[in-house]
């Protein structure tokens, strides 16, 4: 090995201490208070698990993908690609390894179908504005606009319409940790914040407080990733699609788990659809609308192909569907497979054609 190669290896290390210590906290407050709160408005104002999926858990899950957008168009003025591309990635993330791994030990649990087709199709057609959009390579605000307000009228109109029952909600069983408990200083920290916003709600603050943590934690990890792959020589593109997105979806993984475990497979797959919706609409366009403004446009460098980066995604969003028709709506191992397989050709073809 040369003396640069020591030097890398070296330096990666406490970056991926880093790394452990942030995925581990934002999965303590995922499958602790957050989801404590998720449970409180829900049952407050009588919101289903579908609707709570797509509303409020997608709320706080998207909060990484909100942190990453503001820093790409705000800070990093010359590549506002830095935001969409880490969006578009955690979609496909999102959409199968992160519900590969609750479906994994569903054990064959059978979820309303309904819900899952009115969530794709909403999502299919956000996806399809986002197409539109990024075909010229230039996101002006008025086409901004149009996505931001797409969203809020779906929420309406969810509101309006929710039928659906709760569901029980009423307790969270512990969830095992899907790292290694390998750092007592690590738990204790963990302990510390659960100390700090109390799983029971007591008021609402605490929420909005689990909600900036949630964020915070998740935006160290991301930053950590991002020196990580600078350190090894990762091109931008690359890390943004695949491994910033990986890292931004932390909290949809740790959520997902919990609430599978609770049988509430309807709010897995809502937060999953519900969440990429809102991270296309609100944290990348919502967020974006101002800066477009006053530019008279974000303009993506020549090289980032979002247009290509998009259609893929909604290349996956079809297959997900089809393999959890195959699967006949239940949660089985078959189709958690079927859903890494998804993950892998879309990853492999964001490396090929981009």
């Amino acid at each position: 090995m040369t003396r640069t190669s020591y030097r890398a290896m070296w330096l990666i290390i406490p970056v991926i201490l880093g790394i452990y210590v942030s995925v581990r906290l934002v999965g303590a407050i995922s499958q602790g208070s957050f989801l404590s709160y998720v449970d409180w408005f829900q049952k407050r104002f009588n919101i289903s698990n579908s609707v709570a999926g797509e509303a409020l858990q997608a709320l706080g899950t998207s909060a990484p993908e909100i942190a990453i957008n503001v820093y790409a168009t705000y800070v990093f003025l010359e590549n506002p690609a830095i935001g969409i591309a880490t969006i578009i990635g955690s979609a496909v993330f999102q959409l199968t390894l992160v519900l590969a791994v609750p479906f994994w030990f569903g054990k064959g649990t059978v979820f309303d179908w309904k819900p899952v087709v009115r969530s794709a199709l909403f999502y299919g057609f956000s996806v399809l504005l986002l197409v539109w959009a990024a075909a010229d390579g230039v996101f002006y605000a008025w086409e901004l606009g149009i996505l931001f307000f797409t969203y809020l009228g779906y929420l309406a109109w969810l509101f309006i319409n929710d039928h659906d029952p709760q569901g029980d909600t009423e307790s969270h069983p512990s969830t095992p940790s899907l790292l290694p408990d390998w750092s007592r200083p690590v738990q204790r920290l963990s302990e510390w914040i659960d100390y700090c916003i109390p799983s029971a709600p007591s008021h609402p603050v605490f929420f909005l407080v689990s909600l900036v943590l949630i964020g915070a934690f998740s935006g160290v990890t991301v930053e950590l990733v991002e020196q990580g792959g600078s350190i090894i020589g990762v091109s931008s593109t690359v890390l943004a699609l695949t491994v910033l997105a990986a890292g931004s979806s932390v909290p949809e993984l740790y959520s997902n788990v919990a609430k599978a475990k609770e049988g509430a497979l309807n709010q897995v797959i809502g937060n999953a659809l519900g969440s990429n919706s809102f991270d296309i609409l609100v944290s990348f366009a919502g967020a974006s609308l101002i800066a477009a403004y006053l530019r008279g446009g974000l303009v993506m460098p020549p090289n980032s192909n979002m247009f290509g980066a998009s259609t893929i995604l909604l290349w996956a969003l079809c297959v997900v569907v089809g393999v959890l028709w195959m699967g006949r709506w239940r949660a089985t191992r078959r189709s958690a497979i079927g859903l890494i397989g998804v993950y892998v050709a879309a990853i492999s073809s964001y490396l090929f054609f981009l």
